[in-house]
């Protein structure tokens, strides 16, 4: 056979499908959820005004880095990956990582920031749903990382 063929047709995998599905409706489901969260979060716009400086940043701050993680960047995801752009693989990596280091980040942050409030309510920053959060984001890290740098079907697929 020739060398010019299409990508399609090395070694026979290529497209969107096969364990490529679970990635598209990973971010599907990120954005999901991340709009219903932010319903909650919207009733905290109200309380802002009273908060104190420190406070209120890490507020704003969650608000904006959640939606650009949780909804703008996996919706950009989702144009590349259908549009089979050469550079989904990397931004992917790149996505899954920083939402680890985020998710890690505002707990650490959270708890530095919100100790007082969370001790005289008796709260822990790290309670179950932060831990289920934490390993979840290890699980996208853990197995999509490896497999978007090393997955023939990636390098098919998103390869010009």
């Amino acid at each position: 056979m020739s060398s010019t063929l299409t990508p399609d047709y090395r070694d026979g995998l290529s497209g969107v499908e096969g364990w490529l599905i679970v990635p598209l409706v990973g971010l599907l489901l990120t954005i999901v959820t991340t709009i219903v969260q932010a319903k909650g979060t919207l009733g905290l716009l109200d309380a802002l005004q009273a908060l104190a400086g420190p406070f209120r940043t890490f507020l704003l701050v969650e608000i904006v880095v959640s939606v650009l993680i949780g909804v703008i960047v996996p919706v950009v995801l989702l144009l590349m990956l259908f549009g089979r752009k050469q550079r989904f693989p990397r931004l992917y990596v790149i996505w899954a990582l920083a939402t680890l280091v985020l998710t890690v980040a505002d707990l650490i942050s959270a708890r530095m920031i919100f100790s007082e409030i969370l001790v005289d309510a008796a709260l822990d920053a790290f309670n179950a749903d932060a831990v289920r959060r934490v390993a979840s984001v290890l699980v996208l890290v853990g197995i999509w990382v490896p497999y978007m740098l090393n997955s023939r079907r990636v390098k098919n697929t998103f390869t010009t």
